[in-house]
């Protein structure tokens, strides 16, 4: 499959979807640093599955340790999309990982007023 999707971008460079798989590939085989590049690329471009995009960036910034990062991405892709449950369950349990326990409570409440479902402990993904 990697090798269709890096045909289709020698063809559009620009294909958001071919640099989307591209990304999971890399993740499910723990190539987090290509993941992220690939990620990055692909949420600069427009497309419905942008905050898709922006979660997997998290999760890839997440496995570099690039805390920061992963929740700057885990925002964006609610901020597109401001019903995405899972964006926030991840926003909320970095939060709550890295011990700032004032900032993941406020997350929670906002998420309850906004109607948010929020996984409180980490999924496997």
């Amino acid at each position: 499959a990697s090798e269709a999707y890096s045909r289709c971008l020698s063809l559009n460079p620009a294909h958001s979807r071919a640099l989307m798989n591209l990304g999971v590939i890399c993740l499910t085989k723990g190539l987090y640093s290509d993941a992220a590049g690939y990620f990055a690329i692909a949420s600069q471009l427009p497309g419905a599955h942008r905050p898709f995009v922006l979660v997997n960036l998290g999760e890839s910034y997440l496995r570099l340790g690039k805390t920061e990062e992963a929740l700057s991405a885990f925002r964006n892709a609610l901020k597109e999309k401001s019903d995405f449950d899972y964006a926030a369950s991840r926003i909320y349990i970095v939060l709550k990982s890295e011990g700032r326990e004032e900032e993941s409570a406020n997350f929670a409440k906002y998420a309850d007023e906004k109607g948010l479902k929020i996984e409180k402990k980490p999924s496997e993904r």
